[in-house]
């Protein structure tokens, strides 16, 4: 087991007995919903499966993942925004979808405040790639570059992404 797994695992433990110590006795009594803002396979979808098999085991009772795509993460925190307040719809997220989506999408019927954590799951790490031949060797080369040549300089983000200008 690497580092960050088990890194992850101790924070997954210590989350779940939290979560026992402050329930009441009689919760929970039905499935709990755990909305992850983006498809299922990536970073957010396995850490929150993660999560929820070991809450699952701890809380006697099963977590439903819920994957909702779309508009940086905005539409599943929309969804889960709505959710009733009674702890049966929880959401897992990150810095793009809980701080910078509500910068780059200003019309969200939800404020960045309508959330409250709950717990630090997990960290991950970003990387930019490019090819060997491209004529950046640097990040600052890079920024550069896409500044110079915006129709030549294309990105993808699998969340909210801010544009270099």
């Amino acid at each position: 087991m690497n580092s960050f797994t088990t890194r992850l695992l101790a924070v997954v433990a210590a989350f779940t007995f939290v979560v026992t110590a402050a329930c009441a006795q009689d919760y929970p009594k039905r499935p709990i919903t755990l909305i992850v803002p983006f498809a299922a396979g990536g970073n957010s979808d396995v850490i929150a499966r993660t999560v929820a098999e070991q809450m699952g085991t701890a809380l006697g009772q099963t977590i439903v993942i819920e994957n909702i795509g779309g508009a940086g993460g905005s539409t599943a925190l929309t969804r889960a925004a709505r959710a009733e307040p009674d702890g049966y719809t929880i959401a897992i997220g990150n810095a793009g979808t809980n701080a910078a989506a509500y910068t780059i999408y200003p019309m969200l019927t939800f404020k960045p405040d309508a959330f409250a954590p709950i717990a630090v799951v997990a960290k991950t790490f970003g990387i930019v790639a490019l090819r060997k031949d491209f004529p950046a060797a640097t990040v600052r080369e890079f920024i550069a570059y896409a500044k110079s040549n915006p129709a030549r300089s294309i990105s993808a983000t699998p969340g909210s992404a801010l544009r270099i200008s």
